[in-house]
């Protein structure tokens, strides 16, 4: 059964940053954390969004990738990578989708869909409301 109920979308285009430069404080904290628990605990990162629906989230995701193109966009294969995280957030666990990638410009573009509450009877932290709560 799924616990969560909508999706948090957050966005980061920038420089990207190691682990170890991000514990020495080098990154901005706007840079997307390395533990996906993270994302809705740290205020300061972009967040973008909500959405409730799967549609709308892959819609974002399409946008997103579309307007900040990979560099390898070959290989990235955008078509195969949304059917992909369609397929993703509508499982029990695991309903998380993180993609990063440079573009031709060599920025860093971090695109994530966090699935939220994170465990069952948890309140949002961000405070969205469940219209079915």
């Amino acid at each position: 059964m799924k616990h969560h109920n909508h999706w948090h979308t957050f966005r980061y285009a920038g420089k990207a940053y190691t682990d170890p430069q991000r514990r020495r404080g080098e990154a901005p904290s706007t840079f997307p954390p390395f533990a996906v628990k993270d994302f809705l605990s740290e205020t300061s990162i972009k967040h973008a969004g909500t959405v409730d629906r799967i549609p709308a989230a892959l819609d974002w995701l399409k946008q997103g990738a579309t307007s900040s193109p990979p560099v390898d966009g070959a290989q990235f294969l955008l078509e195969e990578r949304l059917a992909w995280a369609d397929r993703t957030l509508g499982l029990e666990r695991g309903a998380d989708i993180i993609w990063g990638y440079y573009t031709n410009s060599q920025v860093y573009v971090s695109l994530s869909v966090i699935a939220c509450p994170r465990r069952p009877h948890e309140a949002c932290p961000i405070g969205f409301q469940d219209e079915a709560r």
